[in-house]
Parts: C-alpha cells; sequence; structure tokens
C-alpha cells in the first residue's frame, strides 16, 4: 500500500496557485489532501496489522493460508481472532479512502459527490 505525494498540494497552496481554481476544486482536492493525511495513518496501521500476522503465524508455526486444520492453543485462538479482525477494520478504512481518490479520478466537482463515491466503498467493504 502506498500513498500519494501530498506535496504538489502543499505547494499550490503555498505559491497561492490554489487561489486560482474554482472554489468548488479547491474544496475537492482540499478534501483528497485531508484524506492523503488520513492515508499514511491508513497504510502504517494497515502494514503494522500485517505484520502481527507474519509475527503470529511464525509464531504457531502455521502459513494459516491452507485448507488445512491448524492445532493452536484457546489464547492463540482468541489472539489470531483479535488479529484477524483488526486487519479486516484497517482494509475497510484503506477502501473508504480509496473510494475518495476513484472520485478524483472519475472528475468528481464537488464535495457532495465525493460523497457519494465514499459511501459506496464503505457499502463494498461492509460487504465484504
Amino acid at each position: 500500500m502506498h500513498a500519494p505525494s501530498r506535496s504538489v498540494w502543499s505547494v499550490a497552496k503555498s505559491s497561492g496557485k490554489v487561489e486560482l481554481l474554482p472554489e468548488n476544486l479547491a474544496e475537492v482536492f482540499d478534501r483528497v489532501d485531508g484524506e492523503g493525511e488520513h492515508s499514511n495513518d491508513l497504510v502504517q496501521t494497515s502494514v503494522a496489522a500485517q505484520k502481527r500476522i507474519e509475527t503470529f503465524k511464525e509464531r504457531v508455526g502455521s502459513p494459516l493460508g491452507t485448507s488445512e486444520p491448524i492445532h493452536i492453543t484457546v489464547a492463540q485462538r482468541d489472539d489470531a481472532a483479535s488479529l484477524i479482525d483488526s486487519l479486516l477494520v484497517q482494509d475497510e478504512q484503506y477502501q473508504l479512502w480509496l473510494g475518495s481518490w476513484q472520485g478524483v479520478f472519475d472528475g468528481v466537482q464537488s464535495r457532495e459527490a465525493m460523497d457519494s463515491y465514499i459511501h459506496r466503498a464503505g457499502v463494498a467493504a461492509a460487504q465484504q
């Protein structure tokens, strides 16, 4: 997972070029920049959750990616459930973030239209 560079918006704001944009586009790009900042947090926590899963797999000596039964203790089962839940939550948050970027790629021109992209991404994430 990689977040796009946010430096272009920062430079545009500091140089005054943002003021050349129509207000509705400036609002959209400002929201996208905020989402980019949020994404940095999401990527970090998601990577940490994935690493905790990898560490768990090493501790129990199982790849966890097979259909074969594995033998773990009750405590390990509870640990695995917590780790998987954390990873699913992070994945849902990441999908919401991707929804906002899809709106940008589709040329969204208003904050209200961007909200519908984020909503659709949330519904899709909840169905998984």
